[in-house]
């Protein structure tokens, strides 16, 4: 089995999320964006994990990484890895950015964390354009999230 796969799956253990695409209680397209959004995050504090993420309907995406999350199920046992400490602290930065916001809003922070870090990081965007173009092509996301989101990247310097 891939390395990376594995990599993977023990980073969202490490994060507190069930790996699995499809959980009850929650939509497929729901647990998706949060592996997504979770792996994009760890990215920009520093986990490399390799992958690359274009701009999506529901903000950074990479199909790469939807291609190793349906990976899991093939999975069967594997060996840990153990994370160099550095990574460690990274991945308990990314699991307070994941607490931050009440479980029923969860997607809704997620997406807001990352589609308005991918726009200032990636696409040059001021972190006013970057809050414009989320409330108008993401209308589901509330403004208190959108301005709590871009409040927390600048606090933590990621944007």
């Amino acid at each position: 089995m891939n390395d990376s796969v594995v990599i993977l799956k023990q980073l969202y253990e490490e994060l507190g999320i069930n790996p699995t695409v499809s959980e009850e209680g929650m939509s497929g397209v729901d647990k998706r964006l949060i592996l997504q959004k979770a792996v994009f995050l760890a990215q920009l504090l520093g986990v490399d994990l390799g992958y690359r993420y274009n701009w999506y309907v529901r903000g950074p995406y990479s199909p790469d990484l939807a291609s190793d999350y349906y990976r899991f199920t093939d999975l069967g046992d594997y060996e840990n890895v153990d994370f160099a400490e550095n990574v460690k602290e990274r991945i308990a930065h990314v699991r307070e950015l994941l607490e931050y916001q009440k479980e029923e809003h969860k997607g809704d922070w997620l997406e807001a964390l990352a589609s308005i870090a991918f726009l200032v990081t990636k696409s040059n965007k001021t972190i006013g354009q970057a809050k414009a173009v989320v409330a108008e092509v993401k209308d589901h996301i509330s403004e208190e999230i959108r301005d709590k989101a871009a409040e927390v990247l600048q606090e933590q310097g990621l944007i």
